[in-house]
């Protein structure tokens, strides 16, 4: 730990007259920590122990409480558990263990009833905790945005969501997607939405897990490549443009699916290699022969094969050489743990080398920042998707979009 680096002047001022608890077993440490916290004007107090924390709560009432992982007996994560979420104060954790218990520990804090506002490897100086600290006393915790959950609005039944399916209530939203080199619009992705009332959707890994009725899928896949088509047909400049669509269920490989599709894409003026056709990675590496076959043959049509959320399932290394696919999506989860994860990043490394050597593109999901977007440029990754960009929109707001509230758009 050190004192080095002087924080700027809106940090400092954001959290000077705050109160700071501390509980380390490391009175070293403590005592580094003290002397930082005093430098930018906070009332610190220390502990060595867990069972010091509860007296000291009481009676010192902090706006600010950072705690060690590595602790004997009762651990960080322990004592997070125990303290439960305390709307008076913002709780942070530190640690300088291995990077990848760290990632872990976030993950297990993620779970707990305690939100953590931020945390801070060891060593760190009084710069990188006035930084931590000011963003929290501004309201904008840093907690990595892979931890966050995703709520979802509503829950539906079975029956609910089937009515809502033979009831026409499938939509597609459009998510922008752009090529990292340039940052041109390369095309999007069309998302299932349900649309409950004006201003209700539903997440589309829900949707995903609610389809699985064979026949409610048909239904589902049919409507958002109809509607997904019938909007491109009439979109200026389609002929530059793609579109990626998620297959759910096996309707892909449903006997004259490739057929229709070749006859849809006719009657809508759209080139087959302009449709890109998404399936899961599990489902990608269960296909038989005759799956195989069937998806091997809608490739030899023009149509892009893409392997969603690739790097979560278990994949044969093997098996993917084998197939015919022409894209790999890597998951949304990497790319937000991404700056902060070695993990993350040898993930990411891995499926990107592994694309070039079978002639695959990449896209990535999930880039929120410019941070992500220029590691991922970095590292050679063909095409980027995320809020960054553009969050998914219906087609009016989508048509709004291209004519001019974003500059990348007209790009």
């Amino acid at each position: 730990m050190t004192l080095a680096g002087n924080p700027p002047p809106d940090h400092a001022t954001a959290i000077a007259q705050r109160r700071l608890l501390v509980l380390d077993d490391d009175p070293a440490i403590l005592k580094t920590i003290r002397m930082m916290a005093r430098k930018l004007g906070l009332d610190v107090l220390t502990c060595t122990k867990a069972a010091e924390l509860e007296t000291a709560l009481a009676s010192f009432a902090p706006d600010f409480i950072l705690i060690d992982l590595m602790m004997p007996h009762l651990d960080g994560i322990d004592v997070v558990r125990a303290i439960g979420p305390r709307p008076d104060c913002s709780l942070f954790v530190m640690s300088g263990t291995d990077a990848r218990t760290f990632e872990a520990s976030r993950e297990a804090l993620a779970a707990c009833a305690a939100p953590i506002a931020g945390f801070l490897n060891k060593p760190f100086g009084t710069a990188e905790l006035a930084r931590v600290l000011s963003a929290s006393a501004a309201g904008l915790h840093p907690q990595p945005a892979c931890l966050k959950k995703h709520p979802h609005n509503t829950i539906l039944s079975p029956a609910q969501f089937e009515k809502v399916v033979r009831s026409g209530g499938i939509e597609p939203f459009f998510q922008p997607i752009f090529h990292s080199n340039g940052r041109t619009l390369k095309g999007f992705e069309a998302l299932a939405r349900i649309q409950g009332g004006q201003t209700c959707y539903f997440a589309p890994e829900y949707l995903g897990q609610l389809v699985a009725d064979e026949n409610l899928s048909a239904i589902v896949t049919d409507t958002i490549i109809q509607r997904s088509l019938q909007f491109m047909a009439e979109l200026p400049g389609k002929d530059r443009l793609s579109i990626s669509i998620n297959l759910f269920g096996t309707h892909a490989i449903a006997d004259g699916f490739r057929e229709k599709l070749v006859a849809q894409c006719m009657r809508a003026g759209i080139a087959t290699d302009q449709v890109i056709l998404e399936l899961s990675e599990a489902a990608v590496f269960n296909l038989d022969e005759e799956k195989l076959r069937k998806i091997t043959q809608l490739r030899l049509a023009g149509f892009g094969l893409s392997i969603d959320d690739f790097g979560t399932g278990h994949s044969s290394l093997g098996r993917l050489a084998s197939l015919p696919f022409s894209e790999l999506k890597i998951d949304k989860a990497f790319c937000l743990a991404l700056p902060h994860s070695q993990s993350a990043a040898a993930v990411i490394e891995a499926c990107l080398g592994l694309a070039a050597r079978l002639n695959m593109k990449v896209t990535a999901e999930g880039v929120e920042d410019e941070e992500v977007a220029a590691l991922l440029v970095s590292m050679g990754c063909d095409h980027l998707q995320g809020h960054l960009f553009g969050k998914a929109m219906s087609g009016d707001t989508l048509l709004r979009w291209l004519n001019g509230s974003s500059p990348r758009a007209a790009a």
